[in-house]
């Protein structure tokens, strides 16, 4: 009789049957408790909900361009005079990662702030009337020359607002930039966007227009300093291929990437997502009152048995 009752006192499921009802009695116990830890979760998350900033993002997808789209493919009897030249006459477009870096960089961003209002949205801006649809600054009329640093409007905290507004992603092998400007106004975050892409087009072509012209005037040198026959034929193919790409550039709009899907002015806010704040903050408080309950029973009933 004895060993019965040691056998059942060892038997790990009548441990195990017997933890969960204390469990669920502590936690009916502890109702209130919980139910009052829930609630301030739940009333937080809505609090900070309707008081958090509130954001509307502005999306592209762009294609990288090569320089010699369209135009055709450089003869391989240039290819021994590339390398004399150090001009680069590959068709192929340029690596994503590298335009995106470039998008980051400080140099392009200090190229966007030269643009009316463009500091005003991203150093002052404090809220947008949607029945005006008109922003609201806390100053107007900021500057690139007020951009001084230790200060509040150094430019390195300027840039880094910037990249905070700014997405821009390659998806492995895709091909495609996936760009996205998120601010408190739908309308500049369209506009800036379309800055963006129209900016960094711009850009790009002036150096290659600047490139070409460069190699133009070094090819045209060679050309009457040249006796042989076979190279000076080699330098008038250089000469007409860079034409070519300096036709390419005072011709072509979206010059280094190509907009398949242009920016525009979101009907939806994209940040707070309300419901999914105060539902993931509600799970956050069941799950730590649970904790909480637990805890604080089981602390005393150990503090009991010293």
């Amino acid at each position: 009789m004895e060993n019965n009752n040691q056998e059942s006192s060892n038997d790990p499921n009548n441990f195990e049957e017997i933890n969960i009802r204390e469990i669920l009695s502590v936690l009916k116990r502890y109702l209130p408790a919980q139910l009052i830890i829930i609630s301030i979760f739940a009333l937080s998350s809505i609090g900070y909900s309707l008081i958090v900033s509130e954001k509307w993002t502005s999306s592209a997808i762009v294609v990288p361009v090569s320089s010699s789209s369209g135009i055709g493919q450089v003869s391989s009897t240039q290819g021994g005079l590339t390398a004399l030249t150090g001009i680069n006459f590959s068709s192929k477009a340029p690596d994503a990662s590298l335009i995106i870096s470039s998008l980051k960089s400080r140099m392009f961003f200090e190229s966007l702030i030269g643009y009316e209002g463009v500091l005003d949205h991203i150093m002052a801006f404090e809220s947008f009337d949607h029945d005006k649809k008109s922003s609201s600054f806390k100053k107007i009329g900021i500057e690139r020359k007020d951009l001084i640093d230790n200060t509040p409007l150094s430019f390195q905290k300027a840039h880094m607002k910037y990249l905070s507004m700014l997405s821009a992603t390659s998806p492995p092998r895709s091909g495609m930039i996936y760009m996205e400007v998120s601010h408190g106004s739908p309308i500049f975050a369209r506009d800036f966007l379309e800055l963006i892409i129209k900016e960094f087009n711009s850009a790009e072509r002036k150096k290659d227009i600047q490139e070409s012209e460069e190699a133009l005037d070094y090819l045209y040198n060679q050309l009457g300093v040249v006796k042989d026959s076979a190279v000076q034929l080699s330098i008038s193919q250089l000469i007409e291929s860079e034409l070519k790409k300096l036709t390419f550039a005072n011709v072509r709009i979206n010059y280094a990437i190509d907009p398949l899907d242009v920016p525009y002015v979101s009907e939806l806010r994209s940040f707070p997502k309300r419901k999914q704040i105060v539902l993931t903050f509600t799970f956050i408080g069941f799950i730590i009152s649970i904790i909480g309950v637990l805890g604080f029973y089981y602390f005393r009933k150990a503090l009991n048995k010293i």
